[in-house]
Formats: C-alpha cells, sequence, structure tokens
C-alpha cells in the first residue's frame, strides 16, 4: 500500500530507503534522474546521492517522469503481483541458459536477479528445487553435451560453457551424464555407450520399477536387464540397459543416439540431486538414519514427465494390479509399434485423440478417462 499523500515527506520516505527493507516495497517507488531508472526500496543496486533521487507513489508516475525500471529489482514485476518471483526465475534461468560462461559463480547470478545470496537461493530452491550452484553446473553441462552433438570438440564445449578447467568439465561432465566428455562427442553414428554409474549405485530399485507390469507391452525385464520403448524423433526405438560391475551398458537403435542416451540417463536417476541431499540430511536426528540404511539409492525416472503423469491418473486411489492394467491398455490401443514386439508409450496428441467413450471400453472410469484426456489435450497444446 502507498503512503498516504499526509506522509508524504522526502525526507522522511529517505530515511526509509536507507533501511533497503523489502517491507517498504510497494509503499513508495524511487527514481534516480542521473540514470533513468526506478526502484524498489529494497534494491540491492548502489545508492545515488540523495539530489539525483525522486520519489514516486506509483510505476505509473515513475514511467510519465520518463524512467524505465531498474534491471536488478524488477519493480515491474513486484506490482504485477505474485508472479514476479517466478518471471524474474524463469528470465534469470533464460539468461544463464543462453550463454552460462557469462555467468563465472554465484556471484554473477545474483547480480544478474538483483536478490541477495540468501533469497537467491531461495528463488532456485523454490523454482528450481536445486541450489544456482547446482543449477550452474547442470546448465554448463547441457550447454557443452549440446555443443558436442553439433560436432565441437570437448575442449572447446568446455570453454564455451565456462567451466573454469578441463578437470572441473570432465569431473561434473561424468556426474551428470555418467560419461566422459570425449566418449560423449564420440556417440554419434554408434549403437551402443556404457554409462559409469554412482558408487553404491543400485540397480535393484531400477529393475523393479520398469518391472512392475510383467505382462507391459511397453518394458521388458530380463534377469539384470531392462528393455523400454520409447519415441525417439517420432520413431519408435529400443533402449536397453544391461548392469554390470559399476557400469550400465546401452544398446539402441535409435538414430538419435544423444536422445537415447538422455533418456537412459533419465532411468537410471542419474540426473538427481542424490549426493547433495546426502551431504544436507545424512546426520539429521530423523533422516540420517533412513539415508545410511538406503545409502546410493536413486529414483528412477520414465523416460517423459508426460508418461509419469499419465502413470500418477492411471494408478489413482486404484491399485497397483490394477493400474498397470489399465495402463497397458492404454498404451495397447494408442502407443507406437516397434519390431521387437514391444510399443511405445503414447505421447499426448495420440492420447487426446481417442474419446471418452474408447477410454471407457478399456476400462477407464468416467473420471479417469476425464483426467486422462483433459491432461493429454492440456500438454498437446503447449
Amino acid at each position: 500500500m502507498a503512503l498516504p499523500a499526509t506522509s508524504w515527506n522526502p525526507d522522511a520516505i529517505y530515511r526509509l530507503l536507507r533501511q533497503r527493507d523489502p517491507g517498504n516495497n510497494g509503499k513508495f517507488i524511487v527514481g534516480v534522474v542521473t540514470t533513468g531508472i526506478y526502484c524498489l526500496p529494497s534494491c540491492p543496486a548502489r545508492r545515488a546521492n540523495r539530489e539525483n533521487i525522486r520519489f514516486f507513489r506509483t510505476p505509473d508516475e515513475a514511467v510519465a517522469s520518463g524512467l524505465r525500471p531498474c534491471l536488478r529489482c524488477r519493480p515491474e514485476y513486484f506490482y504485477r503481483g505474485t508472479e514476479w518471483r517466478e518471471n524474474l526465475f524463469e528470465e534469470t534461468a533464460a539468461r544463464v541458459r543462453k550463454e552460462p560462461a557469462a555467468f563465472r559463480n554465484i556471484g554473477d547470478l545474483a547480480r544478474t536477479s538483483g536478490l541477495a545470496r540468501t533469497a537467491l537461493s531461495d528463488l532456485f530452491r523454490d523454482h528450481a528445487q536445486e541450489s544456482p550452484a547446482a543449477f550452474l553446473r547442470r546448465v554448463r553441462t547441457e550447454f557443452a553435451a549440446g555443443l558436442m552433438e553439433k560436432g565441437a570438440k570437448p575442449v572447446e564445449a568446455s570453454a564455451r560453457a565456462g567451466f573454469a578447467s578441463a578437470s572441473v568439465f570432465h569431473l561434473h561432465f561424468v556426474a551428470r551424464t555418467g560419461l566422459t566428455p570425449s566418449s560423449y562427442s564420440n556417440l554419434a553414428g554408434s549403437t551402443e555407450f556404457e554409462v559409469r554409474l554412482p558408487p553404491h549405485y543400485r540397480p535393484d530399485e531400477v529393475l523393479r520399477f520398469f518391472g512392475r507390469d510383467t505382462a507391459s507391452v511397453s518394458e521388458r525385464v530380463e534377469g539384470q536387464c531392462v528393455t523400454k520403448c520409447v519415441l525417439i524423433d517420432g520413431q519408435p526405438s529400443v533402449v536397453r540397459l544391461n548392469f554390470a560391475r559399476q557400469v550400465a551398458r546401452c544398446t539402441t537403435d535409435a538414430p538419435n543416439v544423444f536422445a537415447a542416451h538422455r533418456i537412459a540417463v533419465r532411468m537410471l536417476g542419474l540426473d538427481s540431486a542424490a549426493e547433495a541431499f546426502t551431504r544436507e540430511f545424512t546426520s539429521d536426528e530423523l533422516l540420517g538414519q533412513i539415508i545410511r540404511r538406503q545409502r546410493g539409492l536413486r529414483i528412477p525416472l520414465t523416460p517423459s514427465p508426460w508418461e509419469a503423469l499419465a502413470w500418477a491418473i492411471c494408478g489413482q486411489q486404484i491399485s497397483v494390479k490394477a493400474a498397470v492394467a489399465l495402463r497397458r491398455e492404454l498404451i495397447k490401443a494408442a502407443g507406437t509399434p516397434h519390431a521387437s514386439g514391444l510399443r511405445a508409450h503414447p505421447e499426448p496428441g495420440q492420447v487426446s485423440a481417442l474419446d471418452e467413450a474408447t477410454l471407457r471400453s478399456l476400462k477407464f472410469s468416467r473420471s479417469k478417462a476425464e483426467y486422462m484426456l483433459a491432461a493429454a489435450r492440456a500438454v498437446a497444446s503447449g
């Protein structure tokens, strides 16, 4: 709420400004005539001299005086309401993804977002579910991988992604992808690769996760091997993971082996921050004992978020036995067949092309059919 006219004393407002208290955001706007910008009272930027500062009740007043919003505190987001934090995160994340080398450290991220480090950490934990440092490492790795997919050499990809050294690049790349940078750059045209697994990795959870339906038409588990049929670039392909000592030997018939590798990493649960979680909570009074007992546990994932959402709808409020049967019928009805006899889980567009009557004939309840179709149409439309 803006300050009432009876309280509009510039000297008193200046004293509030010097506090940099976020509680004053929304009460007044700070304009700087020498830079031509306007800010929130809590803006972390260096304060201008008193004679160059003007105060306004609203952003519209500041804009009418020829000022533009500050790129650090982003007052225009604040005045839009509760979405300003999400917008700030998305804008900051987009800048990092476009040019990760421009962000040498967390300080650069903080300056770009206009937030103190603690507030920056809160922002990334809320919207990325990871720390700013972990986000920056992940984006650097993904950026470098994308460059190598286009033919860049590892040393070039490392430099353009902003890694401090070749050894740091190697360390983080292996941790994220299970491959060395040189092995990754040589994937093009191959049909197999070997993913290094972290210490104490537990393959049994992966095998049980993908083996829940012994009659599945989409995946098959035999011994220490799981075979999954997926759509890659619109074509049905298989990704096969065979567990051996501290490695997963992967074979695929996908023409885009880089995409097959990304699917394998998701299925293996390698892109989760398990080590960071363990470091943070292993000494916790309640969680520590559980973590030590489950050492090396990773959470395997479906090849795509959409498949996980479809799983959730199928399985809601029914037994696992009924859920896998329902999912199996959906894949039979809309999935794409592969020469192996397996079928790829249907994409949202394939599911949205069905109607409620078809889903009801597959034993979906009316509400499940409605949920599935509504979700598929929403995802397919973006």
